[in-house]
């Protein structure tokens, strides 16, 4: 298919700025400029939001939708490269995921890389589903399923700490993968095909994985597609695909994978529209209208 018209309205947008590329900034002019650019919208007022933390000290966000507690928690963990965004680049996302599905969510702002390197992300995200999993009553809630989520870099760390659960014996009820980055290989079809020109490029998702591995092996729970990892026993997962994407044959393979080794999988391609479409809503009715689909998953992983 070709570009959806949201697609198109926004390289243009990207086009007429004429940005320079995250790689070509300092780190901490990329955070400030990520933070403003203006593409998150607004999120829906919810009955309790509220801030909180893990005993190490990361940082959360609980929303809930009501009053009336529910069993289900989403555990949600932004994207951005796992060097850029944060709880407040993922606020309106989050209210809109809790409003839609009408279930709880907790965000988690992990240490980001180069600071952090890898694993501290991953340490942070699978610290925080713990506490969920076995002490959502310390953050107010009344859990009994959590289901891990994340867009992007947030997607590999909810498939990495769905597999680090299930190699510890905990139960996760699913897992949302929103394009997620899926291993360091700069060579699939997408990467060749659409390196260049349509939002996130090949030469910046190379900048991302060298800041966030530094000296570090990946290793099974961040190399997703690695010959070592194992996808066997997860979780339902529901894998969503951006066809203009430069990771779209990564997120293919991943379905697959995980539908080979046994899971029940619900893999879905966005026809047209570009990487960060669900994040962008300002930019991207399609990915306020995706919440949806998110929110009919988590209920089917029952």
């Amino acid at each position: 298919m070709a570009l959806h018209p949201e697609s198109e309205l926004f390289l243009a947008a990207v086009a007429a700025r004429d940005a320079r590329a995250w790689y070509d900034m300092p780190v901490a002019e990329a955070r400030d400029t990520f933070d403003h650019l203006g593409v998150f919208g607004d999120g829906p007022d919810l009955f309790r939001v509220a801030d909180g933390q893990t005993a190490s000290g990361v940082r959360l966000r609980v929303y809930q939708p009501d009053s009336t507690p529910d069993e289900t928690t989403v555990v949600y963990f932004h994207g951005g490269g796992w060097v850029l965004g944060n709880i407040e680049t993922h606020d309106t996302l989050c209210r809109r995921l809790a409003a839609t599905a009408r279930v709880n969510v907790v965000s988690v702002e992990y240490r980001c890389a180069p600071e952090h390197a890898c694993p501290a992300a991953l340490d942070d995200c699978l610290e925080a589903t713990q506490l969920l999993v076995q002490d959502s009553q310390s953050l107010g809630l009344h859990s009994t399923r959590v289901v891990v989520a994340g867009d992007s870099a947030g997607g590999n760390l909810a498939c990495g700490v769905a597999m680090k659960c299930r190699d510890a014996g905990m139960t996760l009820a699913g897992q949302v993968l929103i394009y997620p980055v899926v291993s360091p290989n700069f060579s699939t079809p997408s990467y060749q095909d659409l390196y260049d020109g349509f939002g996130l490029t090949r030469q910046t998702m190379m900048w991302f994985w060298e800041q966030y591995l530094q000296d570090e092996a990946p290793g099974p729970y961040v190399d997703l597609l690695s010959k070592e990892a194992d996808h066997s026993d997860l979780p339902p997962a529901f894998v969503m695909i951006a066809e203009y994407d430069v990771l779209r044959s990564e997120c293919e393979t991943l379905a697959q994978v995980l539908v080979e080794a046994g899971n029940r999988v619900t893999s879905q391609n966005y026809a047209g529209l570009l990487h960060g479409f669900v994040h962008f809503s300002e930019a991207f009715p399609s990915g306020v209208a995706a919440i949806a689909d998110i929110s009919a998953a988590i209920h089917q992983f029952s």
